[in-house]
């Protein structure tokens, strides 16, 4: 049987192992703006500037050569740590002496406590997109070809660049719905199908991501929110917890003595998130959300 001073998880090597697979779980977070870096030396507020979308080109003065000026009102956001999460198991020393001499076993609990702190920061994070200043049909009605269509009329129309937008479907609304739609999966209609095959499907182009982490409609609704924004509608940033891997996950262990034979191992991670422009993005409601 394991003594109390073996370690199941050596920090240097699981606390990196950990926060791979932490990030590797991330199915939203990847698609924003990402401002860790920001709070690398430390601090619990990143402040982003925002470069206003109210420039504009006009003519020159053939003969004066005035150039009207556009006044610059450019603001800034600012993101506040103040998110605290984390997954912890509880293995005692009759189980450590099985947990601790099998790479597999422990791999598996790292994988889980992982992706359970993931599967929290992506939904935290992916609650701003209510903040979205623009709507697509509602929730009594399925989506079609021309709901998917508006939206992109409507990022285009504030000059959002095509390349830095993502969708964002529940499994309910991508495989009930949308590829139901004939234009979609039929290669009659555009020569080849508008949807790829694969793990990541496109639409339009515009990569795809499948996910349940998306906030509901209303408190008392079941139905969730779809939606397509760019990368800098929404900024997060994870803090460096004491110990942990710089901008992500910490792993620590605490022993019990005193009768109680066991050990905590806890994944903890520090965040915050915030909308940084609501003209960003688009949400898109749907009956099979």
């Amino acid at each position: 049987m394991a003594t109390t001073s073996f370690r199941i998880f050596q920090k240097d090597i699981w606390d990196p192992r950990v926060d791979q697979y932490f990030k590797m779980a991330l199915k939203a977070a990847p698609h924003f703006y990402n401002a860790s870096d920001l709070v690398a030396p430390g601090g619990l507020t990143v402040r982003i500037p925002r470069v206003g979308d109210n420039f504009s080109a006009t003519a020159v003065g053939s003969t004066t050569g005035e150039v009207t000026n556009t006044a610059v009102a450019d603001t800034a956001t600012t993101v506040t740590l103040n998110r605290w999460l984390a997954s912890k198991i509880r293995i005692t020393d009759f189980e450590m002496g099985t947990v601790g001499r099998s790479y597999n076993l422990r791999d598996e609990y790292a994988k889980a406590m992982g992706q359970a702190v993931a599967q929290q920061a992506d939904k935290e994070i992916l609650a701003n997109i209510t903040s979205a200043s623009r709507t697509v049909n509602d929730t009594t009605s399925a989506l079609v070809s021309t709901d998917l269509e508006e939206a992109l009329a409507i990022v285009e129309s504030y000059y959002c660049p095509l390349d830095k937008l993502t969708w964002f479907f529940t499994p309910k609304a991508w495989y009930g719905e949308i590829i139901a739609v004939q234009k979609y999966y039929d290669a009659s209609q555009f020569g080849k199908a508008t949807t790829e095959k694969g793990i990541i499907p496109t639409l339009y182009g515009i990569p795809v991501v499948i996910t349940n982490n998306l906030p509901v409609y209303t408190a008392a609704s079941t139905k969730k929110i779809n939606y397509l924004g760019t990368s800098d509608s929404i900024a997060f940033a994870f803090a460096n917890l004491p110990g942990g891997v710089q901008g992500g996950v910490r792993l620590t262990e605490a022993y019990h003595p005193g009768g109680h034979l066991r050990t905590d191992v806890t994944c903890d991670i520090a965040f915050g998130d915030q909308t940084m422009n609501s003209y960003r993005g688009v949400e898109i409601y749907s009956t099979g959300s």
